[in-house]
């Protein structure tokens, strides 16, 4: 079995406004004396023009992700629901009316965006696929394909019965496959889910610890490999070909593809994130914005407050790193992030006005802070206060498939 521990750097969110009541014991010269010294920096923090906005914590990573609990997916279901119940007709029709109740269940499965909820393979004309390496990706399949069921921790490549989930088309040289890291295996009653991350070709950063992919690029057809235990569905599924006696999955990738989570995982409604607020350090989630925008004003004091977004598969568009990503528990605020690979808007986010976008802001920073997951701070100052639809933009293009709602109040 192979196992590798997924490396996190975690660190506390800090609040300004936590600090800034809090009372010594004024008799206690020497603790007076701490507690200022201990403020100064926190003040200077709050009224400097180089705003830091905290990193996310480790317990904040699975809160947003929701990689360690199952989800459902209605469009897999739909699915599965059309292909068993043509199954059951024609099983009916060849006993001359009488449904076989033995049969071996035809082994179904696919795979989509762990943020997005969307099938990495997009038919819709004019869009690209919602899929790339460097990314959490989750398998959707039927019937039971491993005996290893909950989340794991450390990710394992290979789980207790031999069962793999492996990314077939990671390199165009030879050996060309690469295991995915299993986060989790989920029974959702009559499907189960398998929660992954697919290596990635960006070394810069958290590095590859489960090898490095570099197979993806625009528009790429791969594929995956459901390396079920002997004796099960998946693994008879092929045996025809005795090299591969395994179930393979095909679908498409894009180099660029983020998807953005969602507060409750399904890939709709409130973007999982947070308003946050420099003078004071208040971090207000979006879902409190929508309900109340005027807790989450666009400026404070003239100054911009920002946007904080989570997006997995955007490894490939990280600016404003700094040098040592394992140290400072803060990122910066500023400058914005150069424009790259686009002399017009580089990569930023769109806000939509019903189908159209109406500002498009760059980012401050795009970042790496956890293996396979992205931090986005994005200014607010030149956003007039409103309702909008959000999107993770390169250029022009939409990259997400995605239009989740925030809400912001005025500015004052």
């Amino acid at each position: 079995m192979t196992t590798s521990r997924y490396q996190h750097s975690a660190f506390s969110l800090l609040s300004v406004r936590g600090f800034a009541t809090k009372r010594g014991c004024y008799a206690n010269k020497l603790l007076l004396l701490f507690v200022a010294l201990s403020l100064m920096p926190i003040m200077a923090l709050a009224q400097s023009d180089d705003v830091k906005i905290p990193r996310m914590t480790e317990k904040m990573f699975l809160e947003i992700t929701k990689l360690n609990r199952p989800i459902r997916n209605e469009a897999f279901e739909q699915r599965l629901h059309e292909s068993q119940e043509a199954a059951r007709l024609k099983s009916a029709r060849g006993s001359g009316g009488i449904a076989s109740a033995m049969a071996t269940p035809t082994p179904s499965a696919s795979i989509v965006n762990t943020a997005t909820q969307l099938h990495c393979l997009n038919s819709t004309a004019g869009q690209s696929n919602r899929c790339t390496d460097g990314q959490f990706v989750t398998a959707y399949v039927s019937p039971q394909p491993t005996t290893d069921l909950g989340a794991f921790s450390p990710w394992k490549t290979v789980l207790s019965d031999g069962f793999k989930l492996r990314f077939d088309t990671c390199t165009t040289t030879s050996p060309t496959a690469k295991d995915t890291a299993i986060l989790g295996v989920f029974d959702l009653g009559g499907y189960y889910q398998i929660n992954a991350y697919v290596p990635g070709s960006n070394i810069a950063t958290k590095g590859e610890q489960f090898g490095q992919c570099t197979g993806v690029t625009s528009q790429s057809n791969v594929s995956f490999n459901v390396m079920a235990p002997l004796g099960t569905p998946f693994y008879a599924a092929n045996t025809s070909l005795p090299a591969f006696p395994n179930f393979f999955i095909f679908t498409g990738m894009n180099l660029r593809t983020p998807g953005l989570f969602t507060e409750d995982g399904s890939g709709y409604g409130a973007p999982a994130g947070f308003h946050f607020k420099w003078n004071t350090g208040a971090l207000t989630p979006l879902s409190t914005c929508n309900s109340n925008p005027n807790l989450c004003p666009v400026t404070t004091g003239g100054q911009p407050n920002f946007l904080v977004i989570y997006t997995t598969g955007a490894e490939n568009m990280q600016c404003n790193v700094p040098a040592n990503t394992t140290t400072p528990p803060f990122y910066p605020a500023q400058p914005a992030c150069p424009i790259t690979n686009n002399p017009v808007t580089g990569q930023n986010v769109g806000f939509k006005i019903g189908a159209n976008v109406q500002y498009a802001i760059n980012p401050t920073y795009i970042g790496e802070v956890f293996l396979g997951q992205e931090q986005w701070n994005v200014p607010l100052n030149t956003l007039p206060h409103g309702r909008y639809a959000i999107t993770a933009r390169f250029g022009v293009s939409d990259l997400a498939a995605q239009n989740l709602s925030v809400a912001f109040g005025h500015g004052n």
